[in-house]
């Protein structure tokens, strides 16, 4: 147990062969553990990467076919809190809605009760492009009509492949300073 220098040897207590290897494989398998709880609490607790996951998230946010969602200047710096510099929803390139300066205050723990809790809402300024606004054609309503045979069917098949779960949104508390109805050549301030 005690070698020449008077030294204590611990090398008799380590485990050898397959137990060696168990053993510096339980190591490695804590250390990437830590390392990801890690990456987990950098991730929410700071805003860079809340940052981060946030712009990571709205890139599989999925729009309809020829409509677009821009959001620009979007940061979080607390845990339940995102500001939005901008936010353009647009059909066919021309933005239907603008939203500018917008705060979103939430509860992160509703989410573990299946909810998404908006506290607050706020917005400085919303316009709605009336002019932009789709138009129904009374051949797109034509073509829908001639579509509608074996409607049922089509609808039971696509949601057989698809499942849906939806979160129930509240909202507490929102403000919207002022609202501009956009038309060709009128503005309409609420």
């Amino acid at each position: 147990m005690w070698d020449s220098n008077n030294h204590f040897k611990s090398t008799n207590f380590l485990p050898s062969g397959a137990a060696r290897f168990g053993y510096y494989i339980s190591e490695i398998i804590a250390g990437v553990l830590v390392l990801f709880i890690g990456l987990i609490f950098m991730l929410i607790l700071t805003e860079i990467g809340r940052n981060s996951l946030t712009q990571f998230a709205l890139s599989y946010i999925e729009v309809p076919e020829d409509y677009t969602l821009k959001i620009s200047n979007i940061k979080s710096p607390t845990i339940g809190e995102w500001r939005i510099g901008t936010l353009v929803v647009a059909y066919k390139s021309k933005p239907l809605i603008k939203i500018e300066q917008a705060r979103i205050d939430w509860a992160p723990l509703a989410i573990v009760r299946g909810e998404f809790l908006i506290t607050n809402l706020s917005v400085k300024t919303l316009d709605i492009f009336k002019d932009h606004l789709p138009k129904s054609a009374n051949s797109q309503q034509k073509a829908f009509g001639k579509n509608l045979t074996n409607i049922d069917q089509k609808i039971d098949n696509l949601m057989s492949k698809i499942i849906i779960y939806t979160i129930p949104i509240e909202i507490s508390d929102l403000s919207v300073e002022q609202v501009n109805i956009l038309s060709a050549n009128q503005k309409l301030e609420l």
